[in-house]
């Protein structure tokens, strides 16, 4: 009796050769669509060869089909969630460096948010950014805008100060608040409802002080839903067109969280956008990275990254098979926690700066 004689087997090889020549095939002409609209993109640009070579990058040319491109391989690759389990760790005023049309926005998490400051080399990619985040906009916030670096700094510097006053405003009319020696049940009500009452009409307490339990602004915190879908940015969103490797225009020990996501990977010197996020965290910051990279002791998937790097490269604009794991273990910062994910290649890192490493 014969290998293919049995009816089972015929049925599961015959199946499987089917599948695979239509996901090969479905692969191919997706390919097909994609360099299509990639060539029509560079005609409309007035790029000619790969569009690297010029001053316009590779993705500024993808800008405004990168989403539709990569919303599918997220999902299927889990990136979403592991990119929303991220983000949640970003508190304070924020800076998303190599931040494209802004992916993450919907993930952080409003009321651990002072304000979000968003940075990449591409003009086309920030754009896309912007009108994106409009959407996420809560009532009564100011419309995101692509600014200058100077500009951009300037309004996250004065965001700081009003805070600051605003904090010290605040803890003087805690403690202005009278409360008896002797409390009994209903004074205890009455301080509570005065001191609530207090905070709610106070127009200079900062949107991200935590509120007390069952007041009525944390009522109103409570209702913000948080997904891509129904998200709402009660925080300033900004956008600013910097090199990453080249954060000058920012001040030392300006931001809480500094993030990366899916950058270091497409950076020529990475190495040095390592240092300057050290640089602009502040000491008692966190360094927020996800990335794509070479996968720790898997020897065949690393095969298949180094084969297909070039062709990778040319379609995303990115070096997939960088050994991120070293390049940030060299980079002196202080990991808290590592993971990788999708067979070693997705790099989950949460690190706090070393000022002792500049």
């Amino acid at each position: 009796m014969g290998f293919l004689d049995n009816k089972l087997i015929r049925v599961t090889v015959g199946g499987f050769v089917f599948l695979s020549s239509m996901l090969y095939f479905n692969g191919r002409a997706t390919k097909w669509k994609r360099d299509k609209e990639l060539a029509e993109r560079k005609r409309q640009m007035g790029v000619h060869g790969d569009g690297n070579c010029c001053d316009i990058s590779r993705f500024s040319i993808l800008a405004p089909l990168y989403d539709q491109r990569i919303d599918f391989e997220e999902l299927k690759s889990g990136i979403f969630y592991q990119r929303k389990a991220l983000m949640k760790l970003a508190e304070g005023h924020v800076l998303e460096v190599g931040a494209g049309t802004a992916r993450s926005l919907p993930y952080y998490v409003p009321t651990r948010m002072s304000s979000l400051l968003c940075v990449d080399d591409s003009k086309e990619m920030l754009e896309v950014g912007v009108e994106k985040a409009k959407r996420f906009m809560a009532p009564g916030q100011p419309e995101p805008k692509l600014l200058s670096s100077e500009e951009a700094i300037k309004a996250v510097q004065e965001q700081q100060k009003q805070e600051e006053q605003q904090t010290r405003s605040s803890s003087k009319q805690a403690k202005s608040v009278e409360i008896p020696n002797t409390l009994h049940l209903n004074d205890v009500k009455l301080v509570r409802a005065r001191m609530n009452e207090s905070i709610q009409n106070d127009p200079t307490v900062p949107p991200t002080l935590v509120k007390p339990s069952g007041s009525p602004l944390a009522e109103k915190e409570s209702a913000v839903v948080i997904g891509p879908d129904t998200y709402l940015a009660n925080y300033p969103v900004r956008f600013a067109q910097m090199n990453a490797e080249d954060l000058a225009a920012i001040p030392d020990d300006t931001f809480d969280t500094v993030v990366d996501t899916f950058g270091l990977c497409s950076y020529s010197k990475p190495d040095a956008v390592l240092k300057e996020m050290n640089r602009v965290c502040k000491p008692s910051g966190r360094i927020l990275l996800y990335e794509h990279g070479r996968a720790p002791g898997f020897g065949l998937i690393n095969w298949y990254l180094d084969r297909t790097e070039q062709e990778h490269r040319e379609e995303w604009g990115c070096t997939h098979n960088k050994p991120i794991k070293d390049i940030v273990k060299n980079s002196g910062l202080a990991v808290e926690k590592y993971e990788n994910f999708d067979l070693g290649t997705m790099h989950m890192i949460v690190a706090k700066p070393n000022k002792s490493n500049k």
